[in-house]
C-alpha cells in the first residue's frame, strides 16, 4: 500500500514536470491555444475556476476558447479545470495532513461543503471516504 502511494505521489510530480517542459511544435492556431491553456491550468488552478478568467489571459474569447478546446482536445474547456482541480485534491487528501477545510480554502473553494459537493460529482464519494480510502 505505502509503494503504491509514493508511486502515485511520484507519478504527479513526473505529470507536472513534463507539462512544463513539452517543447513546442509546429502547432496550427487552434493547437497552440489549446496547448497554451493547458499549460495556463496548470500554473492558475489554485486561482482561477473559469474558462472566462483563462480566456482573458489568452486575450481571447470564453466562446472562441470553449470552442477551440472542444474541437482540438475533445472535451469541453471546463472540463480540463476540473480535472486538475480533482488531480490536486486527490494529491493533497492522500499526501498531505491538511483538514479538508484546509484544503478548501488552499483552493478557494468558499466552504468545505462546496469541495465535497465538487469532489463527490466527480469521483461518486466524500473526499473523507477517499481519503480513508486511498491512504
Amino acid at each position: 500500500m505505502v509503494v503504491r502511494l509514493l508511486i502515485t505521489q511520484l507519478l504527479y510530480l513526473l505529470k507536472r514536470a513534463k507539462i512544463s517542459y513539452e517543447p513546442k511544435q509546429n502547432l496550427t492556431r487552434a493547437q497552440q491555444i489549446s496547448s497554451d491553456y493547458l499549460n495556463l491550468i496548470e500554473e492558475h488552478y489554485w486561482q482561477n475556476k473559469s474558462v472566462k478568467e483563462y480566456a482573458q489571459i489568452l486575450g481571447i474569447t470564453p466562446q472562441h476558447l470553449s470552442e477551440t478546446v472542444k474541437t482540438t482536445l475533445h472535451h469541453t474547456a471546463l472540463f480540463y479545470i476540473h480535472v486538475r482541480l480533482i488531480k490536486e485534491i486527490q494529491y493533497l487528501l492522500c499526501f498531505s495532513d491538511m483538514s479538508i477545510k484546509q484544503i478548501s480554502h488552499a483552493i478557494n473553494f468558499e466552504t468545505p461543503s462546496q469541495l465535497g459537493r465538487f469532489f463527490k460529482r466527480y469521483e461518486g464519494m466524500s473526499p473523507k471516504a477517499y481519503r480513508l480510502k486511498n491512504r
